[in-house]
């Protein structure tokens, strides 16, 4: 079997830095997603949704 090498795009393919936009948008995400995390701020969002629902069904 022949292995498959990576390709690269032409310097000129606009999507050439999609690859690092997206792994950049990921980590930032990661990074806010554990902040978030550790302000406590997950305790926040599931009283919010409790109350909410709570409301919609109207028994509470």
């Amino acid at each position: 079997m022949r292995a498959e090498t990576a390709v690269e795009p032409p310097p000129w393919c606009p999507w050439a830095d999609m690859r690092k936009a997206t792994i950049c948008c990921l980590a930032a995400a990661l990074l806010l997603i554990g902040l978030g995390l550790w302000r406590g701020e997950a305790d926040v969002v599931l009283h919010k949704g409790i109350n909410l629902c709570l409301e919609c069904v109207g028994i509470g």
